[in-house]
This record gives C-alpha cells, structure tokens and sequence, in this order.
C-alpha cells in the first residue's frame, strides 16, 4: 500500500468506507498530498490546507435501528431499536471536494508542501469531538455500547 500511495500526487479519499483501513492516514504517513472528509478518523490524523485538504460534511445518514445476526452474537434478524438515531455514515460536501482537488491539481508546489508538512509531523494526534464522544460510553452484553 505504501508503495502505490507514494506513486501518486494525490490521494483521494472522499468517503469512510474505503478498502484499504484508514489509506488516508497512509497516504499521509507517506508524505502525499491527501484529499479527505473533515470528519472522524480524518480529523484526528490530518490537519486542513496543511497535512491534507479535508471538505466540508455534505451529508449524515442516520438510522434508527439495525438487524443483527450470529456475527454479533445474536439470532438472526435479531432487530435493535436505538433510543437516539446514530450516525452511521458520513458524505463529502461534492462541491467542496472538487474545489479542494482543482485546487490540488492546480498548485503542485502546494502539494509537495502538504506532503512534507505531513510527513514532518511528530505532535501526539489531537482528539476531535467524536473521539471524545466515546468517552463516558461503557460495554453492554455482546459488545453494545451505552452511555
């Protein structure tokens, strides 16, 4: 993964689901300039117009329950009413990403300096609200989590 991310001048990873676990934090570690969403893990690791270019929330999903099976240690079709909807989901702004990429395209020496900032980085990874969120939360039977 090193390897390929190291090929490229830019690393897109717009969406949370990617493949290849947290690539966008790889993609940094390898001193590219990276293309991210400015939430979650993202926020944590990465630092906007400095270490990556991260665009702006466009869309939460949210449900308000879910169908769990054996994988989670229940019955199949076992269903979990939340008592407030969770996020689940998080989608880049499209206007934004593609301002943050033209912009990205266009300027390579802000590039290499995104990279270099990137890789240069050595301060202890801050928390952003959803890291903080977790705490307080404690495990429940089969590894639901409550406040």
């Amino acid at each position: 993964m090193p390897f390929l991310l190291a090929a490229c001048d830019i690393y897109a990873a717009p969406s949370r689901l990617e493949g290849f676990r947290h690539a966008a934090g790889r993609g940094v570690s390898v001193r590219q300039a990276v293309l991210s969403l400015n939430a979650m893990g993202m926020r944590d690791t990465m630092v906007h117009n400095k270490t990556a270019y991260l665009a702006k929330v466009g869309q939460v999903i949210r449900i308000n329950d879910t169908v769990v099976g054996e994988e989670s240690g229940f019955a199949g079709g076992h269903r979990i009413v939340f008592d407030q909807p969770r996020d689940v989901e998080w989608r880049a702004d499209p206007e934004d990403l593609a301002a943050g990429l033209l912009d990205m395209m266009g300027h390579a020496k802000k590039r290499q300096q995104m990279g270099r900032r990137a890789g240069a980085r050595r301060a202890p990874l801050r928390l952003s609200g959803g890291g903080q969120a977790v705490r307080g939360l404690r495990h429940k039977a089969h590894g639901d989590l409550v406040a």
